[in-house]
C-alpha cells in the first residue's frame, strides 16, 4: 500500500467495496435471497460498452437480500481484463459502475438495481448506497463476470 509505480503515480491496495444497497427494489418480498453483483472501476465511464470493453478492474460479489435492510454484500477481490487476479490499482479518479442481478437471468433489466459515480480510489472501504433502478447510460458491467 503507497507504493510509488514507474511513471505512473501512487499505487494502492484496491478497497475492499462494500454494496448496501436500500432501494425499493431490494426490500421487494420477491428479492429476497442471495443474487449476484458486479462492480467495476473504469476510466471511460459506465456507458453501454465502455465498461465491458476498458475496465481496470472487476470485483463479483453475492449479495443478500431481505426486506429489512435491502441487499448487503462485499467484494473484496478483483480481476482485470484479462481475468488476472489483481490486489493493486493507481490511486485515481474512476468512474465506479454496479449491478446487481436480481431476476438471476444474468442479463441487466428493468428488474435490476444499478450504481453509478465518479471516486478517487484510496485504499479505504468504499460503500456504494446510492442504488438506483436505471442506470442513466445503461451500461452492462456484467459482461466481464
Amino acid at each position: 500500500m503507497g507504493c510509488e509505480s514507474s511513471g505512473s503515480g501512487q499505487v494502492v491496495d484496491i478497497p475492499t467495496v462494500r454494496i448496501e444497497c436500500s432501494e425499493a427494489k431490494c426490500t421487494d418480498i420477491s428479492n429476497v435471497g442471495s443474487h449476484d453483483a458486479v462492480v467495476t472501476f473504469t476510466r471511460s465511464g459506465c456507458a453501454p460498452d465502455q465498461v465491458a470493453l476498458n475496465p481496470e478492474v472487476i470485483g463479483n460479489a453475492s449479495v443478500v437480500c431481505n426486506t429489512a435492510t435491502g441487499c448487503i454484500g462485499t467484494v473484496s477481490s478483483w480481476t482485470n481484463a484479462s481475468s488476472d487476479a489483481v490486489a493493486t490499482i493507481e490511486s485515481k479518479n474512476y468512474d465506479v459502475c454496479g449491478w446487481i442481478d436480481l431476476d438471476d437471468n444474468a442479463d441487466d433489466s428493468t428488474a435490476d438495481v444499478f450504481f453509478e459515480d465518479s471516486q478517487t480510489v484510496t485504499a479505504a472501504t468504499l460503500t456504494l448506497t446510492d442504488w438506483s433502478v436505471t442506470y442513466s447510460s445503461r451500461q452492462k458491467v456484467h459482461q466481464n463476470r
